[in-house]
């Protein structure tokens, strides 16, 4: 996952999403594991775009179990 995403990012996200785009992750996951303890994982950032658009995010992936 980049680390580098910014707000314009999420704006251009919302406007894609604003014209019919679907919104797709790779997985659900509201975390990561990392050494210092815990990282915003690929469900976060969903939410995100989840709330605004009133839109449930199509996922690929299995939820982090543990």
């Amino acid at each position: 996952m980049s680390q580098e995403i910014t707000y314009a990012h999420f704006a251009k996200a919302l406007q894609s999403l604003d014209a019919g785009a679907s919104l797709v992750g790779l997985n659900a996951d509201l975390y990561c594991p990392i050494k210092e303890g815990r990282a915003p994982d690929t469900g976060s950032l969903l939410a995100v775009l989840e709330r605004p658009t009133g839109m449930k995010a199509m996922t690929m992936g299995n939820l982090l179990i543990g």
